[in-house]
């Protein structure tokens, strides 16, 4: 009797199953697509292999074959099981995973019903492909250093991994699971999907005005699984249009030498990126203000998500334009660019699309119009809806861009766009578990530059480093009109004049755009957690703010700017064997406070990092031992440096003193903040040395100082600077302090700088009057280091100010994170 050597599942004499034939198996649709064997039907320590054809329902001809081998054993271990991370990432396709080379890929294990301790987990990789003479896939392991969680129970393959091995189809990713007595493995095989390909896309005309329709023609792309749609990108990425369409018609923002970046995306948003040439799109001959009361009116009557967006981009770059224009000419206008503006963390030179000057008028009574204009597209774009990830991306791209010149947001605009980012990045938390990461970081980027931005504008007035805009003004009037004819108002009998009202308004408003902006900041950490491994990082650098996130073992150590590492930690609240999150941030402007004027805060940028647990959890870290954590905070750049005084120390040697004295008043005007003192001496003759004595509050002699330096020609720094440092902890209850500087003689030099070895009884040499031979300038300074504490107050103590500070940046030393 010879059986087949198939059998088909239709059969009811099918001697494969041991049960009877109609018990043996159930459908799960009418179509037949997938089977269910239930348990008990197949027979212990038997092997079986399974076929499945798939034939096309209009062309029978068309067939796929697939195979499966089964063993079956009595078993009691755990089912390894592996899966996709973002799941709308991996398609299903018949016996592959279809995967994206265009993104990264996160896969995720676990071992179901398992009791017994695991020991290890490790990762291994092979490539497939078909033997042609069997037409059986042959797996070969390879070796790749560039993955992350290789030892965990997730792996995240980063999307170089596929680009540098494009010509490769098919991957298989195996957990190997070691237990105490076994070793058991799942396997996750995957088959690459080709990105579109063979097109091209063009843009006419190449040259036009803010007001010119371009047209975008993408021909001949193709991709076996059909084309999805393309997404058109400026050249800061900022989403233009999302079409289906081949052709489209836009209106591009102003900019010289543009870049639009074309993405077309197949059904399974596998990505083809296309760079268009370059375009200039110069202003509309009108003025810049009569271009805005022409495009508008298109708001009010379009309903199209593209024409939309690509109307309030337009114009906000075009505000934005005007806005760095007005920055840049401020001096002309005698005015200090600190005083109507915060500098943004990151500089660009970018071109002025306008061909004079275009301000016939104060710069003030631009501000405010711009103002006037920013605030109606943002009440535009509130009432939008947000159904859709497309709305998502939309809307956080032309939010960024809105809220960019942060003098030009009134108080209701900064609202506004606060509350609609927080609402954005609600949404965008419950979807990130839906997106590819570079969608997630790019929306993310966008949302955080809308929050800073919204909170620097809200803080700058308050800290005299903006103007009060005009309609702010306005309506403090209205609001105190008001509380006087209603008398319901207890905070006015403390605040007698208009300007403390509408300084009372600001920091009302500061303070609640401040608590949304942390939870924007929180609500953006979760949405890239998502997306993050062990060792692997996120960092957004922007000009509105410094973002970075990193997943790491609390175990290890803290990686330093400096290279130097940290190794002692401890948390209450944190396992040493636990992965933790490490998050930066960096903005222009220091939070306003009721102390910030007299704190020196207002031209300081914000540092902030934060310790954050698997729970999405604050953690406070205490370093132990002589370690502790450096950071840097820089100042804004716009701040004046101050000049050298010269010195006449020739007038000194009249004098028949023993040194030059210097006297320093310590700032004093809070007691809770502390500061270092900083001095640099510039010879004006680079080889002359110098030795330097100093004491608190008064004059130091020979044998009665609190310390001393000796500053040898050979040790000038990189500037021609001899410097010298007292930290914050030395000075804090002091008032000033009395520096003597004297020279030292070709035989002093030989002594003090040959051996570099001297002592505080060597100063007892110094009996005669000094002698200067020339003069040298002379530049003091004081710096702190500063916190909030929970009531946002600064405070300074457990801070340490560090000697790398210059004039531009503070060197910060700290035990303690929280």
């Amino acid at each position: 009797f010879a059986r087949p050597q198939y059998q088909s599942f239709e059969d009811r004499n099918n001697a494969c199953f041991s049960l009877n034939p109609l018990n043996f198996l159930k459908y799960n649709d009418t179509f037949h697509t997938a089977v269910t064997i239930l348990p008990r039907t197949l027979v212990l320590h038997q092997s079986y292999q399974f076929m499945v054809r798939m034939t096309h329902r209009d062309n029978s001809s068309l067939q796929s074959v697939g195979y499966a081998i089964i063993h079956i054993e009595r078993i009691q271990s755990p089912i390894i099981t592996i899966s996709c991370v973002i799941s709308t990432m991996c398609s299903l396709n018949l016996q592959y995973y279809y995967v994206n080379p265009s993104t990264q890929l996160a896969l995720w294990s676990f071992a179901s019903d398992n009791q017994t301790l695991i020991t290890g987990i490790e990762w291994e990789i092979y490539y497939g492909f078909t033997d042609q003479t069997n037409n059986m896939m042959i797996w070969t392991p390879v070796e790749y250093s560039e993955l992350f969680g290789t030892n965990t129970e997730n792996l995240t393959i980063p999307k170089m991994f596929f680009q540098n091995t494009s010509n490769v189809t098919f991957w298989r990713f195996q957990a190997v699971y070691n237990f105490s007595s076994e070793i058991l493995v799942g396997t996750f095989d995957i088959e690459i999907n080709k990105p579109p390909s063979n097109g091209t896309c063009s843009i006419q005309p190449q040259n036009g005005t803010i007001m010119t329709l371009f047209t975008i023609n993408c021909n001949h792309w193709y991709d076996r699984d059909g084309i999805k749609q393309m997404t058109i990108y400026n050249s800061k990425f900022a989403v233009l249009a999302i079409t289906t369409s081949a052709t489209t018609q836009l209106r591009l923002p102003i900019g010289l030498d543009q870049h639009l970046n074309i993405y077309v995306q197949d059904a399974f948003d596998c990505i083809a990126e296309f760079t268009l040439s370059s375009i200039s799109v110069l202003p509309d001959p009108e003025t810049p203000n009569g271009t805005f009361h022409r495009l508008f009116p298109f708001l009010a009557n379009s309903t199209d998500r593209n024409v939309i967006t690509q109307i309030i981009t337009s114009l906000s770059e075009l505000l934005n334009t005007m806005n760095d224009i007005i920055n840049q000419q401020a001096a002309l206008y005698d005015m200090l660019l600190m005083d109507i503006s915060v500098t943004p963390l990151l500089t660009t030179n970018s071109s002025n699309p306008f061909e004079e000057n275009v301000f016939n008028r104060s710069i003030i009574i631009e501000l405010n119009e711009h103002a006037s204009f920013r605030e109606a597209l943002l009440v535009f774009l509130n009432n939008q809806s947000t159904t859709t990830i497309s709305d998502l991306q939309f809307q956080s791209s032309i939010l960024s861009s809105l809220t960019t010149a942060t003098n030009e947001l009134t108080r209701k605009s900064s609202i506004l766009a606060s509350t609609k980012c927080q609402q954005l990045a609600e949404h965008l938390d419950r979807l990130s578990k839906q997106l590819p990461v570079e969608s997630v970081r790019l929306t993310a980027t966008h949302l955080a530059e809308c929050s800073i931005n919204t909170l620097t504008a809200s803080h700058a007035p308050l800290l005299s480093r903006m103007k009060v805009l005009d309609l702010d003004m306005a309506r403090t009037d209205e609001v105190l009109d008001q509380c006087r004819q209603t008398g319901k108002c207890d905070w006015m009998n403390s605040i007698p004049t208009p300007e403390e009202g509408n300084s009372y308004i600001q920091r009302e408003l500061s303070n609640a755009i401040f608590e949304q902006a942390v939870n924007i900041m929180s609500l953006l950490t979760s949405s890239l957690t998502t997306h993050l491994n062990i060792d692997q990082a996120i960092e957004i650098n922007s000009s509105s703010v410094y973002f970075s996130l990193e997943n790491v073992l609390f175990s290890s150590t803290f990686k330093q700017q400096n290279g130097r590492n940290i190794s002692g930690f401890q948390s209450e609240s944190i396992n040493l064997t636990e992965p933790i999150y490490i998050r930066k941030i960096m903005q222009p402007l220091a939070f306003s406070n009721q102390s910030s004027l007299t704190s020196n805060t207002q031209l300081s940028r914000m540092f902030s990092l934060s310790i954050i647990n698997r729970n999405g959890s604050t953690a406070n870290v205490f370093i132990n031992g002589n370690d502790s954590f450096e950071f840097f905070i820089p100042r804004d750049p716009s701040m004046p440096v101050p000049s050298r005084g010269l010195q006449n120390a020739l007038l000194v040697n009249r004098r028949k003193l023993l040194f030059n004295y210097h006297s320093v008043d310590l700032i004093k005007t809070d007691t809770n903040l502390t500061y270092s003192i900083h001095l640099e001496i510039s010879p004006l003759n680079r080889n002359l040395s110098y030795v330097l004595i100093y004491k608190f509050n008064e004059r130091p002699q020979v044998d009665e100082f609190d310390g001393m330096k000796i500053l040898c020609y050979q040790d000038l720094n990189s500037n021609k600077n001899h410097t010298h440092f007292i930290d914050n902890t030395q000075t804090f209850d002091h008032q000033s302090v009395v520096y003597g500087i004297r020279e030292l003689t070709v035989t002093q030099m030989d002594k003090f700088c040959s051996n570099q070895t001297y002592s505080s009884e060597d100063l007892l040499l110094f009996d005669t009057p000094v002698v200067f031979s020339d003069n040298y300038e002379l530049l003091v300074y004081q710096a702190g280091c500063f916190y909030l504490d929970e009531d946002n107050n600064w405070q300074s103590n457990g801070l340490i100010v560090g000697p790398s500070t210059t004039f531009y940046e503070t060197q910060c030393f700290t035990t303690v994170i929280d």
